[in-house]
């Protein structure tokens, strides 16, 4: 078992929003959002891929972020195609030791 000091000098990432709701958009608007993460530990964390559940939902990012710096997850959301409420997940992989695995929610309504 970790003790509470040794969990504190772990990295450790927290995210600005984890979720995010466009509200209504027009289809075929390309919408963008981007997700500020903080390292909170002591270690670099790397940041070890970004993937979605939709090949409508494009991420960009930050390969790595240093103790007490910031780092950025973009989130391009192409709506060509789609209506009505839709909700996407992007997975974020990390080296974290803490917690490897995060998931961004982004969602809109989106009008024909």
């Amino acid at each position: 078992m970790l003790s509470t000091l040794t969990l504190l000098l772990l990295a450790s990432l927290s995210f600005n929003s984890k979720n995010h709701d466009f509200g209504e958009v027009k289809e075929g608007q390309e919408i963008r959002k981007s997700f500020t993460i903080k390292n909170l530990g002591k270690k670099t964390i790397r940041i070890l891929s970004v993937s979605s559940s939709c090949s409508c939902t494009i991420p960009s990012y930050s390969t790595e972020v240093k103790p007490a710096k910031t780092g950025n997850i973009s989130i391009r959301f192409n709506t060509t195609g789609l209506s009505g409420y839709v909700e996407r997940k992007v997975i974020v992989v990390t080296d974290d030791p803490e917690q490897e695995y995060y998931t961004i929610t982004v969602k809109a309504y989106i009008k024909k």
